[in-house]
């Protein structure tokens, strides 16, 4: 079996074979059907465009269970395969393998398929942890305690996961037609069962129009890659997690795997496919692809999320000035360009926190380095100063290809430390990027780290920025792996000579790396050679992983890294890190744009659904270019981006060189409209902190999709064109051109209008609402039951900041609200007693505070909508028991809103206000 897969690969080879396929109408819908033209038996890829199914000309008899033993919280099957020959459709098959079901809590489940006779590779827990070190982790960590139900069928061996309270399946790998287990020396395969009433989230990055993924057809790649945010294709990163929804209760899945794949779902299943490498070496056996698959079984989808970020990293708590708007330009001519940018702003008083520097203030576009005649340090730092003066910031990027050229101090010094990566032959690998050849940064070690940390400070001595913006992490290249020899004829002289491989390395074999024999989706509906587009995957790290094992994760230990280095360099202060590549876990390092997007209408519409993907994926703090990045972008669809950009987690306004400008003061009715949505966003701004502080927590998304808070109402588990800031915010944005109205969803209870505080929907059933939505406006509501924190806006966060606060109480049908404060210095990592944390429930008359009061603040308004048992201004108000005088009240009788100012009370304890009309 073997030597005919052998003979097969060789003809695909020789031949450049193709693979027909034809498309035929069957009962249950459109099936793609596989035709061999040159070759009857050959087997190659099940699935190619349409709607996916997966035929092949013979089945495998795959594994049969042959041991099982059992401890307290784990089960352990040993698994061979049922026949010599196995599947052979990419290689040999693996013929022992061993099974480990651990239950790590009550509601997480691990699954770890593995080698049975060799020691594989598996991502570090430096990189990607998987939970084990939480001391939480260890209690009602058995099978006995455990919400699930793990059940296996010895011959042919396959497995499912039930809850055990409904005894609902939410993963089972008996599906019919597939293959049980594919488990080769370059290939993977497991399937599982998609019932037809669950919802898919998740599986990324990708653009796409809606944040349900399509059961019935999708193709989604992980492979990470430089491109411009084509749809439906990989992208920048690689998160292999998704959230199910099945009868409003939720579980996740998350397969720990850092090779490229290919994720299918069609016909009622969901397929893994994925490559992998077996390399025998003398020191070791690699194994670039195992299955660890972690189940979280919620039940609710904040559940399931807290669970997945309590293995893969919690949300870093973001410095509170990176919460304000931000403004970029690629293309900026010269400093000078930029401070006129600044000073636009400020002008025209649009909120500003932070003006970002793309790559035009490098010298010949090499990282830390100034332009010394558009961008000299004694302007760009005059520049600074100013803007520390008025409490805003500054950003710069760098990427991660260093400069192969004498005399530059990155380069040399990385030279001298040995810190770059390797190709098999010990020389430096070369691509090319920006600022032409270049080499890069193996941070895998421990020199890299010192070197990167040492290289970062040198140029923040230079200018103190604020924030540092990695970008081309995939890695990019230029080159088709390698530069060649042909191409590096000069460059090869600059080169240290090649240096033996490092202990422990994965030299040897490198047959079928960059060209396995499955060949995943790696550049949009193309399969390529894996390094196109990339750095060499041959390529070797100083702990001898091959760039093939972790491509997907260059970028994110890239932020490791860079957040590392910034704590060393600024202790205690949160550092600011914005990632364009990602991977799971990357949100405990760094923030996330979603690229290279377009001006259009469409990409404004796809920047919904990928932010709240996003939230899935423990990256909260995200966001896309608003206006768009390529192209030109136009009034009316600038001033809707702005509008609803003045709502995303990370908010900034950034183009491309050669495009027109799109500041949003360029155009009246753009500036209007940008201060207007601007200043709603100031408002919420303690609200606002108050999300990131419990993302940090939990995970909880910030930006959250409508079934999140929702899971048992079947139209909020499709609604993708609105969300929720927070639990209490509603927001429902513009998204098609010439259009002044909203067809805006609104679950059951009772919702508020944000403008003019009128009860709006008091229902118990969901419904549709047109909304009015001039060019002036974005519909913004409450939720009956919230109280939201808030502060008067000003033009930056550190002066909004320095007021007193507000608190607007929205009743729910019950005439009572509850919500949380959270308040501290918004810069420091540790804040020891140093924070506020408040919990605050509110009746139609009183308004209880308790709490940690360690950072005090003044509370001087509250507004309380949808009264009743008020029809007039306050009479009288008592803090904590004792009248208060002075205060202001009014009444809006038609709307049932109550205002009452100048309470001017301190909240560094327990507090009761109470009042009566």
């Amino acid at each position: 079996n073997h030597g005919a897969f052998t003979k097969i690969q060789n003809l695909k080879r020789l031949t450049h074979a193709k693979l027909m396929w034809q498309q035929e109408e069957i009962a249950d819908g459109l099936e793609l059907v596989r035709k061999t033209v040159e070759q009857e038996n050959a087997v190659g890829p099940h699935v190619e465009g349409g709607v996916y199914c997966f035929h092949k000309k013979r089945r495998c008899n795959g594994y049969q269970v042959t041991g099982a033993a059992f401890d307290s919280n784990k089960i352990h099957l040993a698994v061979s395969l049922l026949d010599s020959s196995g599947c052979g459709h990419y290689g040999a098959d693996i013929r022992n393998l061993k099974v480990t079901i651990s239950f790590e809590t009550d509601a997480q489940l691990h699954i770890k398929l593995a080698d049975e006779d060799h020691d594989r590779y598996e991502i570090p827990n430096r990189f990607v942890p998987t939970g084990e070190q939480f001391e939480e982790w260890q209690s009602a960590n058995s099978i006995a305690n455990s919400k699930f139900k793990f059940s296996y069928r010895t011959n042919p061996f396959t497995f499912s996961v039930q809850r055990k309270d409904n005894n609902e399946t939410i993963f089972d790998t008996n599906v019919a037609g597939m293959d049980a287990l594919v488990y080769e020396q370059q290939y993977l395969e497991i399937s599982t069962v998609i019932p037809m009433h669950s919802r898919i989230y998740g599986l990324g990055e990708v653009v796409h129009r809606t944040l349900e993924r399509d059961k019935r057809n999708t193709w989604q790649t992980l492979w990470a890659r430089d491109a411009a945010s084509p749809v439906d294709e990989n992208v920048y990163g690689s998160h292999p997690f998704y959230v199910g929804l099945q009868d409003g209760l939720a579980h996740g899945v998350f397969l720990r795997n850092s090779n490229g794949m290919d994720i299918v779902m069609s016909g009622g299943k969901l397929v893994y496919k994925g490559t992998r490498l077996l390399i025998e070496t003398k020191q070791q056996s690699l194994e670039a692809f195992w299955i660890f698959t972690s189940l979280v079984t919620g039940p609710t989808p904040d559940d399931v999320i807290d669970q997945y970020t309590a293995m893969v990293g919690r949300p870093a708590m973001p410095p509170k000035w990176a919460l304000g708007f931000h403004h970029s330009r690629y293309g900026f001519e010269s400093i000078d360009a930029v401070r006129k940018v600044v000073e636009k702003y400020r002008e025209h008083a649009i909120p500003l926190d932070t003006i970002w520097l793309d790559i035009d203030y490098m010298d010949k576009q090499k990282d830390f380095t100034y332009d010394p005649e558009k961008f000299p340090v004694s302007k760009v730092n005059e520049l600074v100063k100013d803007l520390h003066e008025q409490n805003q910031k500054i950003v710069a990027i760098i990427d991660p290809g260093i400069k192969v050229e004498r005399g530059y101090p990155a380069y040399e010094t990385g030279i001298q430390r040995d810190v770059f990566i390797k190709n098999k032959n010990g020389r430096y690998a070369v691509g090319k990027v920006w600022p032409g050849y270049t080499v890069f940064p193996d941070f895998h070690s421990d020199e890299t780290q010192h070197w990167w940390k040492n290289t970062i400070e040198a140029w923040l001595k230079q200018v103190p920025l604020d924030g540092l913006w990695i970008d081309m992490n995939e890695v990019a290249s230029w080159c088709k792996g390698e530069c060649s020899k042909s191409e590096l004829k000069d460059v090869l002289k600059l080169l240290p000579p090649s240096s033996p491989n490092r202990p422990g390395s994965a030299a040897g074999t490198y047959d079928n790396v960059q060209d396995p024999f499955y060949r995943i989706r790696n550049f949009g509906n193309s399969r390529e050679p894996l390094d196109v587009n990339t750095m060499a995957v041959d390529a070797i790290h100083s702990d001898g992983m091959l760039e093939y094992d972790v491509h997907n994760m260059y970028g994110h230990i890239e932020a490791i890294a860079t957040r590392k280095a910034m704590l060393e360099i600024r202790p205690n202060e949160r550092p600011f890190i914005l990632t364009r590549s990602t991977f799971s876990g990357s949100g405990a390092h760094a923030a996330h744009w979603l690229g290279d997007n377009w001006s259009t209408w469409e990409s404004l519409l796809h920047s919904v659904s990928g932010t709240m993907s996003f939230q899935l994926f423990g990256i909260p703090l995200v966001g896309p270019d608003i206006c768009g990045f390529n192209g030109n972008t136009d009034e009316e669809l600038c001033l809707r981006w702005m509008q609803l950009g003045a709502f995303y987690p990370f908010a900034r306004n950034h183009n491309a060189i050669g495009y027109i400008d799109q500041e949003p003061y360029l155009w009246e009715s753009v500036r209007n409209a940008s201060r207007a949505a601007l200043s709603i966003r100031y408002t919420l701004l303690p609200y606002l902190y108050t999300q990131f502080q419990a993302s940090s927590q939990s995970g909880r998304p910030v930006w959250r999709p409508l079934f999140f808070d929702f899971p048992n109402d079947q139209i909020a588990v499709r609604i993708d064109r609105q969300f929720l800031v927070g639990n209490a915010i509603l927001v429902s944005p513009v998204l098609d051109p010439q259009t002044i109205f909203v067809h805006g969803y609104f679950p059951a209870g009772r919702w508020y209008d944000w403008y003019t505080h009128e009860k709006v929907v008091d229902s118990d059933k969901g419904l549709y609402m047109k909304l009015e939505a001039p060019l002036n406006k974005i519909p913004v509501h409450v939720r009956g039951g919230s109280v939201v924190p808030t502060q008067a806006p000003y033009t930056t966060v550190h002066e909004t900041s320095q007021g007193p606060m507000s608190v607007l109480i929205a009743l729910d049908e019950s005439n009572l609200a509850k919500g949380v404060i959270y308040h501290d210095d918004g810069k420091s990592i540790d804040v020891s007693n140093s924070y506020t944390m408040a919990h605050m429930v509110a009746k139609e008359t009183s308004l209880t505070i308790t709490g940690i009061f360690g950072y005090p603040h003044i509370l001087d308004k509250i507004t309380v909508l949808g009264t009743s048992k008020c029809n007039s201004a306050a009479t009288s108000v008592l803090i904590n028991g004792r009248p208060k005088y002075g205060v202001q009240s009014a009444f809006d009788n038609p709307k049932g809103a109550l205002t009452i100012s100048g309470l001017d009370v301190l909240l560094s304890k327990n507090t009761s206000i109470t009042w009566h009309c």
